[in-house]
């Protein structure tokens, strides 16, 4: 076996490993919504999730892992519901006034949307902000 070919496969085996992981962890919470931060036996299996969107939005996720994922039921395109709702409290503020330049202290419908979007601006700052999130706020 070539040195390529030997990377190649042991690259493949990780992937397996992680996508066992996943599948424990629908068997177990019932659903394919790794919280970022989710370790499972040791691997950061929120952050593959993570990846493995990157590269499906990016258009460089191989055809057959994307079509195991979404057997398993991954879905491409998620927000936590929270986010949601904060995320239309925003389009609300902006259709009404026209634009996002929101003051910290400012609540829309009693809830802390200036200091909520001052959170996300300071998760973008440090590259920590959720990609789904950050995709909707652009």
């Amino acid at each position: 076996m070539s040195n390529q070919a030997n990377i190649i496969a042991q690259d493949q085996k990780k992937w397996d490993k992680k996508f066992d992981l996943l599948i424990a962890f629908k068997e177990r919470e019932g659903h394919c919504n790794v919280p970022q931060s989710h370790k499972e036996a040791g691997t950061n299996l929120g952050v593959w999730l993570t990846r493995q969107r990157k590269l499906k939005r990016d258009g460089r996720l191989d055809f057959d892992l994307k079509e195991l994922l979404e057997d398993i039921g991954v879905t491409w395109e998620i927000l936590p519901d929270n986010e949601k709702n904060m995320y239309q409290l925003l389009v609300q503020f902006q259709h009404r006034e026209g634009h996002c330049n929101i003051p910290v202290s400012h609540k829309e419908d009693g809830i802390g949307l200036g200091s909520w979007l001052c959170r996300q601006r300071s998760k973008k700052r440090d590259r920590k902000l959720d990609l789904t999130l950050e995709k909707q706020l652009e």
